[in-house]
């Protein structure tokens, strides 16, 4: 009994989050991506500056957030990974999403003013979203390396980078997987 009543409680909890954080969406939005690039991807990350108040840092005295579930849908232009290795077996895989530079530098004040400095343009040229307004976007690429728990890095890697010189993190993987999901109509062999 006691463990059919978490399950009812767990499935309305699922069933809130999907609702409430579009998560349904997403996954939706994953699978048209799939049907006309042949696969994308769903990143589940957890944002520390997402959610609720939750109280003041005593050493900065900045506001501390609680934290929440983010997921973002990625095409195979946003991840780079390892064409040798199948999804399920990934080592490690990159992937890049677009951020606003001056809510960074606010996140990251220790690189405030590089992170300022950066542009986005050159990027904007290399996706499938097409040119970006005659002015400058403050939206900059964000890249996150992940790299799975393994004999040579056992507590695995999380690396978040704007550029060479903003390194924002360099720390262990704090998930129990590489939380990018693939999502693929079907597996063709010899093709993506």
């Amino acid at each position: 009994y006691e463990s059919q009543a978490q399950a009812m409680i767990a499935d309305g909890v699922l069933e809130q989050a999907m609702r409430e954080k579009r998560f349904e969406r997403a996954l939706d939005e994953a699978c048209e991506t799939s049907y006309v690039m042949a696969e994308g991807f769903v990143r589940e990350r957890w944002d520390t500056a997402a959610g609720d108040p939750y109280g003041v840092d005593p050493n900065t005295g900045k506001q501390v957030m609680e934290g929440d579930i983010v997921c973002d849908v990625l095409t195979p232009f946003d991840v780079a990974k390892d064409p040798r290795r199948k999804y399920g077996s990934w080592q490690w895989c990159i992937a890049r999403d677009f951020r606003n530079k001056y809510d960074l530098a606010v996140r990251y004040p220790e690189y405030g003013s590089k992170l300022s400095k950066l542009s986005g343009e050159e990027e904007w040229e290399h996706t499938i979203l097409g040119e970006p307004d005659e002015d400058e976007t403050a939206d900059v690429p964000v890249y996150e390396l992940y790299h799975a728990p393994s004999e040579a890095m056992p507590e695995g890697r999380l690396v978040i980078c704007a550029s060479a010189e903003c390194v924002l993190f360099d720390g262990p993987l704090p998930y129990d997987r590489i939380p990018v999901l693939r999502v693929s109509p079907s597996d063709v062999i010899g093709t993506s």
